[in-house]
């Protein structure tokens, strides 16, 4: 992904997908500004699941997961960078 990126985008920014805290991340988001030169980041992982293994049926999404997939809070935060 990042090779197509290339002389196009910088300023990259990863933010791996976690299902739960400690778990390798199974997707990654990309974020990327057409035509900045600044440098790649790879940010701490936004984790999904509250609970360390599924224990039962039902929701054990974090407050970020939730806020995110049931209130329609936007992901944009997550990418801003640390002044």
């Amino acid at each position: 992904m990042l090779s197509a990126l290339e002389g196009r985008a910088g300023a990259a920014a990863i933010l791996p997908v976690a299902a739960r805290s400690g778990h390798p991340a199974g997707r990654v988001l990309l974020s990327a500004c057409k035509g900045a030169r600044g440098p790649m980041r790879l940010l701490a992982p936004f984790v999904m699941h509250a609970a360390p293994r599924h224990l039962h049926d039902g929701e054990d999404l974090t407050s970020d997961a939730s806020a995110v997939l049931r209130e329609g809070a936007p992901l944009t935060p997550l990418f801003a960078k640390d002044w």
